[in-house]
């Protein structure tokens, strides 16, 4: 037997270092690692932690969740080094800065694991594609690294000239919603969406990551992080899912699933009301340029009408398209009917 006290220490020596190994998966995933929402939902919030001006650690992070945070009081969440100040992400068209933002330790070069997992917390790219859209056109040496020099003259000028070709060569895949009702081919879908391998498992390191992703948003925005993180440690430590591992299809959905449906709100039904009379106040940010402008538009307009305004707004933009959270928007869609406006 043991005290209360005793209890409570080994649960935290379990909690912890689980944390702290999703706030890693997070990183390397292009999401912010204290609200674990995707980077590209906010691209002009998108920065890094600093210390006397200058980034400790390649971790990016929404300004919003620096902000909201305890957990960045004079250190890094993921690194714990000491910090002092944020600083966000320069526009892809300002070449230099936007290099030396990326070369955070200064050596000159840059892992285009780093530029992909950048170029995603602003574009709706998905990081492993757009590596390999990099890999397969310049110089890259066998370690993966590209210089400064070549990510300047060469890189950026030929991804801006082809952003569209980067669009379709590195699409997003939406993660599948998961409610407390879904059903055995939902659940399937969505365990299948994180198994990029295809192998029909997942790794406990990989499986953290969603599951907590998912309890996160279902928490909702009004619980603060630090809370989110002693329900989510609780639940893993309960489901065994510390430490290493592998967990398979048919496992999940016997055994996981239901606790962590159990957990998790009804379906979201998209309620579109009658459009109010007045006009919608709407944000565009162009990720490349840094640009934001605020627009009017009627409330009964589609994807497509907000687009015409867009190319009177950005004039020399050519053909655009709109992405809201890394989605593309369809034209023929009602602004009233998409989710997240």
């Amino acid at each position: 037997h043991c005290c209360p006290d005793e209890r409570l220490k080994r649960v935290r020596v379990v909690m912890l270092p689980e944390i702290d190994m999703i706030r890693e998966v997070a990183v390397s995933r292009s999401v912010c690692p204290i609200s674990l929402k995707e980077l590209r939902s906010k691209p002009h919030q998108v920065g890094a932690l600093v210390k006397g001006g200058r980034r400790v650690e390649s971790a990016l992070y929404h300004k919003s969740s620096v902000q909201d945070s305890a957990l960045t009081l004079g250190a890094s969440p993921v690194t714990r080094r000491r910090v002092d100040g944020f600083e966000l992400m320069p526009p892809m068209i300002e070449f230099d800065n936007f290099v030396r933002f990326l070369d955070w330790d200064g050596d000159g070069w840059l892992s285009t694991t780093e530029v992909a997992t950048a170029l995603a917390a602003i574009l709706p790219v998905e990081e492993d594609n757009v590596e390999r859209f990099i890999r397969d056109r310049f110089d890259v040496d066998r370690e993966g690294n590209i210089s400064e020099r070549e990510m300047i003259d060469q890189v950026l000028p030929y991804l801006g000239e082809h952003l569209g070709e980067v669009l379709r060569a590195a699409p997003v895949a939406e993660v599948p919603e998961l409610v407390r009702g879904a059903g055995r081919e939902q659940l399937l879908l969505w365990f299948d969406h994180w198994d990029t391998d295809h192998r029909g498992e997942l790794e406990y390191s990989d499986l953290r990551f969603a599951v907590t992703r998912v309890l996160f948003e279902s928490l909702g925005d009004t619980i603060d992080t630090s809370t989110k993180e002693t329900v989510t440690s609780l639940f893993l430590t309960e489901m065994g899912l510390y430490g290493e591992g592998l967990m398979s299809r048919e496992k999940f959905v016997e055994t996981l699933a239901p606790s962590l449906q159990a957990n998790l709100p009804d379906a979201h039904v998209q309620v579109v009301d009658e459009p109010d009379e007045g006009p919608w106040i709407l944000a565009l940010h162009s990720p490349v340029t840094g640009q934001q402008f605020k627009i009017k538009v009627p409330a009964d307009a589609t994807v497509s009408s907000l687009r015409s305004v867009a190319a009177d707004t950005f004039p020399n933009s050519g053909a655009l398209v709109l992405y809201l959270d890394g989605r593309l928007l369809k034209d023929s869609t009602p602004l009233s009917s998409v989710r997240g406006l």
